[in-house]
C-alpha cells in the first residue's frame, strides 16, 4: 500500500508551509551573509563524500540528480544559490538546509552549523556521520526550527530535549538512530508542538517508570502522526504501554499510526481503534495482535462507527479468533477506503460481501490470500450492482479458480490485477465507449478467447498486461486511440497474423494482418512486448512513428525480412531492443545513430550475416550485446572494448574467425571493456593462443566480486531437479542500474574454438569469475596452478584439450565448486582426495588414462606420491583468504549437469539453457522496466 513516506515529495506541502518568505537560489536569489557562507564552507571542509555510502533502506525516496560533493559551495560566491541550502528572500538568512543522501561522512562536534540560526528546515538524512556527540550548545541555538530530518545519518540520539532543544519542533524523524538513552514519554512530553514524529528501526527505552508516569499523567499530546515501523523497544513490552497511554487518551489525536512488525498481543484491534477516535491510517503490518470473539462483539454491538479510512494489516498474525468472520460485520470499518488484507486466512470471507459492506472501498489489496472464491461466479449478474467506487482490486497469486466474473471490468476507473492465479479462467467482455478501466493485469492467468476489439474504447487505459494467458487470434485493429497508454504487453500467448510492411494493406490482407492502424495506438507506450507468440512477416517502418517507445520485445516469433534500419540507424529512444528467436537476415545497418540509447540489444537466434557494423560505438550506454546463434563472419571487435558500460557480450556460434587481437588492444589509451563481466566467444573458429593480453584487460572479472560465494545461478534452470533454478532471477528496486543484474554471474567461455597452446598463468587473476569454460579446444601444458585463485568459481570445464601432468593440489581448496569437467585429456597421478573432489561423478575424470584414485575405479600405485607443491599465491594463501570467506559447499547434485556435458545432444540442450539463463536474468529488468 502506497503512503507518504517522510522524506518524499508530498512533505513538500510542510516546507512550503514552514518558510512562506523563502526564495530558491537563482537569478533573484538574495545575497547571504559573509559569517553563514563562511559557516557553511567550514562545515564541508570537515566532511568527507563516500559515494555509494548510505544507510538508507530502499523505501527512501532518493535523488539521482544530487550534485555528490557539493561542489557549488566555493568561496567568494552566493550560498543561497548553494545547492541544498535556502535562504530568506528579503534578508539572505539560511532559512533551510538540505544535506539528505549526499554519502557524507565525519562528525558534527564543531558549532559551525548551529550558527546558521535562522534555520527552520534542517535535513541530514541518509549520510554515515561519526556518532560523536553533540556541541554544547547545540540545537537550542535553533529557536527557529520546525524540521528535523537525522534519520539513517550514524548521528547520536542522545538529544539533550529536557533542556529546550528543539522546544519548537513540528516534525521529527529520528529513524535508524539509536535511541537507547531516550525514553518515548519525555520525547512526547517535551516537545509540545510536535505532530510528526517517525521512529522507524530506532531502539528506544519504555521502562516501567515511564509506565507509571503515563498512567499518572493525563495530558494528551498533540501529535498527529507516529511511525514507530521495526521499533526496538528496550525495557518493557511497548503492547502494555502503549494501552496505558491509549487508556489515558495520551495519543487522543493522532490521525495516523504505524505500529508493523510489532508484538501486540496484549492489545486488541477493537481496543486500539475505539481508543484513537481521530485516527484515519492505521497500518499493522506483520503484527501480532488479538481479534478475541468478545472484543469484536462488543464492537459490533455498540454499532460505533469509525473515522478510519485507511487500514494495512498485510502478513497480520491474529492470536486469538477469527478476523475474516466479522470483518463486515463491524461498523468500525465502514468508512474504510482502502484496505490491505494481503497474506491473511480469509477463507470464511468472499469477494462479494467484502465490496458490498464496505461501500466506500477505493483500494482493495488481497493478494496472496486464501478467501472463498465460489460466490465470486454468481454475484452481480449486471454491472448496475457493482460498486461505483472501487478504484483498484489487486489479487495476485490468491489460488483463484473458476471463471472470473465479467461485471468487475465494468467497475469504472478500476485498476484490476488478478495476475498469477494460474487456475483463474475467463475471457474479456465486450468494452463500451466510455469505460473507464486504467490497469488491465490477469498475467500469467488461464483467460482465452481472443481480444476484443471493443478493448479500443478503454480510453483511459495506462497498461494492458494480457502476458502469460492462452489468448488467440488476431492483435485486434483498435477502433480508437489509447492517448494514456505506456505499457502493452501480449506476450507469451497463441497471437498469430503479420505486421503491415506499407501504409496500407490490399484488403484480402486485413483478415490475416496487424492493421496498420495498430501502430498509431501507441504514441505515448514506452512499453511494448509481443514476444513468444506466432507473428509473421516483417516489422513495419510504422513503428518508428512511435517516437516514446522505451522497450521493444519481439522475440520468439517468427518474424523475417532485414532487420529494419530505423531501429538502429535512426533508433533515438528506444533503450531495450530484443528481437532474439526470429528469422532476420543480412547485414545490421552499417550507420548506427550517433544518437543511439541502446542499454539492451539482443539479436540472438536469427539469420544475420556479414560483419559487424563499427558504428556500433556509438551505442555508448549498451550494457548487453548479444548476437549469438547467427552467420556474422567477421573477426573479434575488439574496438567494442571503448564502450564503457558494456558488461555482458555473446558472439556465440557465429562464423568469427582469427586471433583475439592484442596488438590493437596494446594501443588503446581508455579503459578496455572496463566493465565486461560475461564473455562468450564459444562455437567459433578463433584460433592462435589464449589471449594473455586480453585477459589482463578484463579487470570487471578480477574485482569487485559482488554476491555472495556459493550462489551458483542454475544453468540446468528449474526443469531440472539438480539444481534449484536460476538465482538472480528477481526484479530489481532500481531499474535503471542493470549493473546489479549481473552482479553475482561472471562467466568466460571459449569453448569450442581452436586455440592451442598452454592456459596461460593469468588466468588465476579473473578471481570474480563464476564460470570458466575452454573446454573442445587444442590446449596442450599442464593445468596452473594459479587456477586455484579463484575462489569464486563454481563451474570448470577444460574437457576435450590434450593437457597434461597432475592436477593441481592446490585446487582441493576451491571449496564452492560444484561442477567440474578436466574429461578426455592426458592428465595422471592421483585425483586430489578433498571432500570437495570426493563429491565429482565418475564422469568429472573420464578419457584420462593416467589419472587414479576415488571416484575412478582405478586405484593409484601404493608407491605414488602426488604431487603438493604449493606454488606462490596458490595452496597456503588460498587458505587463508578461504578462510575469509563464509564456507559453504555446492553440493553434488551437479552430476547431470556434467552428464550433459558429456553427451552431444545434451550439449546443445546446455547451450540453449545457459541462453534461457542470460534471458531468465534479462526478463525480471525488462519487466521492472513497465512499472
Amino acid at each position: 500500500m502506497l503512503r507518504c513516506h517522510p522524506l518524499s515529495s508530498c512533505y513538500l506541502l510542510l516546507f512550503i508551509a514552514i518558510l512562506p518568505a523563502t526564495g530558491c537560489g537563482g537569478d533573484g536569489a538574495s545575497q547571504c551573509h559573509q559569517d553563514q557562507r563562511d559557516a557553511l564552507l567550514r562545515l564541508k571542509a570537515s566532511f568527507r563524500f563516500n559515494p555509494g555510502v548510505s544507510d538508507c533502506p530502499p523505501g527512501y525516496q532518493r535523488s539521482p540528480f544530487k550534485d555528490k560533493n557539493l561542489s557549488s559551495w566555493k568561496e567568494h560566491t552566493n550560498c543561497c544559490t548553494w545547492e541544498g541550502v535556502t535562504c530568506d528572500s528579503t534578508l539572505g538568512y539560511v532559512t533551510a538546509l538540505d544535506l539528505s543522501d549526499f554519502a557524507i561522512s565525519g562528525n558534527l562536534s564543531s558549532s559551525d552549523m548551529f550558527k546558521l540560526t535562522s534555520l527552520r528546515f534542517l535535513s541530514l538524512a541518509c549520510n554515515d556521520f561519526d556518532a560523536s556527540p553533540w556541541p554544547s550548545p547545540g540545537f537550542e541555538k535553533l529557536t527557529h526550527l520546525k524540521y528535523l530530518d537525522l534519520s539513517y545519518s550514524g548521528l547520536p540520539g542522545d538529544l539533550r530535549i529536557e533542556k529546550g532543544q528543539l522546544s519548537n519542533v513540528v516534525t521529527l524523524n529520528l529513524s535508524g538512530l539509536d535511541l537507547k538513552a531516550l525514553n518515548f514519554v519525555t520525547l512526547i512530553d517535551s516537545l509540545g508542538n510536535l505532530q510528526q514524529l517517525y521512529l522507524q528501526d530506532v531502539k528506544i527505552s519504555v521502562s516501567p517508570t515511564d509506565l507509571a508516569h503515563a498512567s499518572s499523567a493525563s495530558t494528551t499530546s498533540g501529535l498527529k502522526e507516529l511511525s514507530m515501523r521495526r521499533c526496538s523497544i528496550a525495557n518493557g513490552r511497548f503492547d502494555t504501554f502503549l494501552a496505558n497511554l491509549l487508556f489515558r487518551s495520551k495519543l487522543a489525536d493522532l490521525v495516523m499510526l504505524d505500529l508493523s512488525d510489532f508484538d501486540l498481543t496484549s492489545l486488541s484491534l477493537h481496543a486500539l481503534i475505539d481508543s484513537l477516535g481521530n485516527l484515519q491510517k492505521l497500518y499493522l503490518e506483520n503484527v501480532k495482535i488479538s481479534a478475541s470473539p468478545k472484543d469484536l462483539a462488543h464492537a459490533s454491538s455498540a454499532n460505533k462507527s469509525s473515522g478510519l479510512k485507511e487500514l494495512s494489516m498485510r502478513q497480520c498474525t491474529i492470536t486469538s479468533g477469527r478476523f475474516d468472520t466479522v470483518l463486515t460485520k463491524l461498523p468500525l470499518f465502514h468508512n474504510l477506503m482502502k484496505l490491505d488484507l494481503s497474506v491473511l486466512d480469509l477463507k470464511n470471507l468472499s469477494l462479494d460481501a467484502l465490496i458490498n459492506n464496505l461501500g466506500s472501498l477505493q483500494n482493495l489489496y488481497l493478494d496472496f490470500v486464501n478467501i472463498s472464491v465460489s460466490p465470486i461466479r454468481s454475484v452481480h449478474a449486471s454491472p448496475i450492482n457493482t460498486t461505483p467506487v472501487l478504484q483498484e482490486l489487486s489479487m495476485i497469486d490468491c489460488g483463484l479458480t473458476g471463471t472470473f466474473p465479467s461485471w468487475i471490468f465494468h467497475i469504472k476507473n478500476l485498476v484490476l490485477d488478478v495476475s498469477q492465479n494460474e487456475n483463474l479462467c475467463g475471457e474479456l467482455p465486450e468494452f463500451i465507449q466510455g469505460s473507464a478501466l486504467q490497469v488491465l493485469t490477469p498475467r500469467g492467468t488461464k483467460f482465452s478467447g481472443k481480444i476484443p476489439e471493443s478493448i479500443g474504447n478503454l480510453r483511459n487505459l495506462t497498461m494492458l498486461d494480457l502476458s502469460n494467458c492462452q489468448f488467440h487470434g488476431l492483435v485486434p485493429p483498435y477502433a480508437h486511440l489509447w492517448p494514456k497508454i505506456r505499457v502493452v504487453d501480449l506476450s507469451s500467448n497463441n497471437l498469430t497474423g503479420s505486421l503491415p510492411s506499407h501504409g496500407s494493406l490490399p484488403l484480402h490482407n486485413l483478415t490475416n494482418s496487424i492493421m496498420p492502424e495498430f501502430w498509431s495506438r501507441f504514441n505515448f507506450a514506452e512499453y511494448l512486448s509481443l514476444a513468444k507468440n506466432n507473428l509473421t512477416g516483417e516489422v513495419s517502418p510504422l513503428i518508428f512513428n512511435v517516437t516514446s517507445i522505451q522497450v521493444l520485445d519481439l522475440s520468439f516469433n517468427s518474424f523475417s525480412g532485414l532487420i529494419p534500419p530505423f531501429l538502429l540507424k535512426y533508433n533515438k529512444g528506444i533503450e531495450i531492443l530484443i528481437l532474439r528467436s526470429n528469422n532476420f537476415h543480412g547485414s545490421l545497418p552499417p550507420d548506427i545513430s550517433k544518437e543511439c540509447l541502446l542499454e539492451i540489444l539482443d539479436l540472438n537466434g536469427n539469420k544475420l550475416e556479414g560483419k559487424l557494423p563499427e558504428s556500433m560505438v556509438n551505442c555508448d550506454k549498451l550494457q548487453v550485446l548479444d548476437l549469438g546463434q547467427n552467420l556474422i563472419v567477421d573477426t573479434f571487435p575488439e574496438w567494442l572494448g571503448v564502450l564503457p558500460l558494456l558488461e555482458v557480450l555473446v558472439l556465440r556460434s557465429n562464423g568469427f574467425h582469427g586471433q583475439v587481437d592484442h596488438y590493437r588492444m596494446s594501443k588503446q589509451i581508455r579503459p578496455f571493456f572496463p566493465m565486461l563481466q560475461v564473455l562468450d566467444l564459444s562455437s567459433n573458429s578463433f584460433n592462435g593462443s589464449v589471449p594473455t593480453q586480453f585477459l589482463k584487460k578484463l579487470k570487471a572479472m578480477m574485482t569487485f566480486c559482488s554476491g555472495a560465494p556459493g550462489m551458483y545461478v542454475g544453468i540446468l534452470g528449474p526443469e531440472s531437479a539438480a539444481t534449484p533454478g536460476p538465482t538472480i532471477v528477481n526484479p530489481l528496486p532500481d531499474y535503471k542500474d542493470p549493473v546489479r543484474i549481473f552482479s553475482i554471474y561472471r562467466s568466460l567461455d571459449l569453448s569450442n574454438n581452436n586455440f592451442e597452446g598452454i592456459i596461460p598463468d593469468v588466468i588465476g587473476n579473473l578471481k570474480c569469475l563464476r564460470e570458466l569454460n575452454l573446454s573442445r579446444n587444442s590446449l596442450t601444458g599442464g593445468i596452473p596452478p594459479q587456477i586455484a585463485n579463484m575462489l569464486q568459481l563454481e563451474s570448470l570445464d577444460l574437457s576435450y584439450n590434450q593437457l597434461s601432468g597432475e592436477i593441481p593440489p592446490a585446487m582441493a581448496e576451491m571449496s564452492f565448486l560444484g561442477v567440474l569437467n578436466l574429461s578426455y585429456n592426458h592428465l595422471s597421478g592421483m585425483i586430489p582426495q578433498s571432500s570437495q573432489f570426493l563429491t565429482f561423478p565418475e564422469t568429472s575424470f573420464l578419457g584420462n588414462d593416467g589419472l587414479c584414485g576415488k571416484p575412478l575405479p582405478r586405484p593409484c600405485d601404493p608407491n605414488h606420491t602426488p604431487s603438493a607443491a604449493a606454488t606462490p599465491g596458490s595452496s597456503k594463501e588460498l587458505n587463508w583468504e578461504f578462510l575469509s570467506i563464509e564456507a559453504g559447499v555446492v553440493s553434488g547434485l551437479i552430476i547431470v549437469f556434467v552428464t550433459m556435458l558429456l553427451w552431444s545432444n545434451g550439449r546443445r540442450w546446455l547451450y540453449w539453457q545457459v541462453d534461457k539463463f542470460l534471458l531468465d536474468v534479462l526478463q525480471p529488468w525488462i519487466r521492472g522496466r513497465r512499472h
